[in-house]
C-alpha cells in the first residue's frame, strides 16, 4: 500500500495516505489484487477518483508482490523454524501440515512452508473452526 501511495504521490503530487477514505479504498483494491495473485500471475489495481479526481490504474505482477513482501516472508520462515526448534521435534516427526487462512493461499507462502517442513503436500482438509480446535488441543 505504501509503495503504490508513493507512486501516486510522485505522479500526481498528492499523498492518498493522508486521507482516511483514500487509504481505505487503496487498501481494498490492494487486498483484492493480493487475492487474485494467488491464482493469477498478474492482477489489475484500479481505483477511480482515488484523490482529487485522479485515478490509480496499475497492474501488479506476482514477482513484484513477492519482492515487496520479502521482509515479511523472511520473518515468517524464521518463526516457523524457531517453533520447530522449540518443540523439540524434527520435521520427520511432523506428520502433516494443515493450512488455515487467506495468506496460506499465496503460492510463495506455500513453497516456504513446504521447504521448512520438508513436505511435498500441504493439507486443507479441515474447516477453520476444526483446525483451530485441533491446534488448541495439541
Amino acid at each position: 500500500m505504501q509503495k503504490l501511495a508513493a507512486e501516486f504521490d510522485k505522479k500526481h503530487g498528492d499523498d492518498p495516505m493522508e486521507n482516511p477514505r483514500c487509504r481505505l479504498r487503496l487498501m481494498e483494491a490492494i487486498e483484492t489484487a493480493r487475492k487474485r495473485l494467488s491464482a493469477d500471475k498478474e492482477a489489475p489495481i484500479n481505483v477511480d477518483y482515488l484523490l482529487n479526481e485522479e485515478d490509480l490504474v496499475r497492474s501488479l505482477k506476482r514477482e513484484e508482490f513477492e519482492q515487496i513482501i520479502e521482509p515479511c516472508l523472511a520473518r515468517f520462515k524464521e518463526v516457523m523454524q524457531q517453533t520447530i526448534a522449540l518443540s523439540n521435534l524434527s520435521t520427520e516427526d511432523i506428520e502433516s501440515v494443515e493450512l488455515l487462512g487467506d495468506a496460506t493461499r499465496i503460492p510463495i507462502i506455500q513453497d516456504i512452508i513446504k521447504d521448512v517442513f520438508k513436505k511435498e503436500e500441504l493439507q486443507r482438509t479441515l474447516n477453520a473452526i476444526d483446525t483451530c480446535a485441533r491446534g488448541a488441543s495439541l
